[in-house]
């Protein structure tokens, strides 16, 4: 049942293979192996083992990510503050009116974290003179402490603040005895 079509496509398609088909046969198409090479394309079956990419493409991937995810809020808060607002310009202070801290800068994120962030600079100020009074008095008070210490250590003459007397075991027991005697008179009298 073969059509004239498909008997000139036969003869061209296996006019350069050793094996030709029966006439009268469909199933003799099938190609056997004597004979016939195969083609493997200029290469084996082969399959190279590496090492996997996954974690370095996820990594990459993800820095990608938070980088942009960090960088394209900024940038246009950046680009807004300097396009749109732009920086202050010097004014003459009207009367009676005392500019608040963070009006000093000049560029408005600046004026941002001066407001929101940073703390008041007389607050620092007194903060950081408050530290350096108690290192001070710290100081001070090391110095007398020492100075104690040494006029005990040259004088020995008196006992220095960290004695602790010793007391002896037998005294101890012996006013034990005694301080029961007594409870036992005590109780032994109402």
């Amino acid at each position: 049942m073969a059509t004239p079509v498909w008997r000139s496509l036969q003869s061209q398609l296996f006019r350069f293979c050793k094996l030709k088909p029966a006439t009268n046969s469909p199933v003799s198409l099938r190609p056997t192996i004597q004979g016939c090479l195969s083609k493997r394309m200029a290469s084996g079956r082969t399959m190279h083992v590496s090492p996997s990419d996954f974690n370095w493409t996820r990594f990459k991937n993800e820095a990608h990510f938070y980088t942009l995810l960090g960088i394209v809020p900024l940038g246009s808060i950046i680009l807004y503050s300097n396009l749109i607002i732009g920086q202050s310009e010097l004014a003459d202070i009207p009367e009676g009116y005392e500019p608040k801290k963070w009006e000093y800068y000049k560029h408005p994120i600046s004026r941002w974290f001066a407001k929101y962030i940073f703390d008041d600079p007389i607050k620092q100020y007194e903060m950081e003179a408050c530290k350096a009074a108690h290192t001070f008095e710290a100081a001070r008070n090391n110095a007398r402490i020492a100075r104690v210490k040494d006029m005990i250590h040259r004088d020995d003459d008196y006992r220095a603040f960290y004695f602790v007397p010793a007391v002896d075991p037998r005294a101890s027991d012996k006013v034990g005895t005694e301080f029961k005697d007594f409870k036992l008179n005590q109780q032994g009298s109402h």
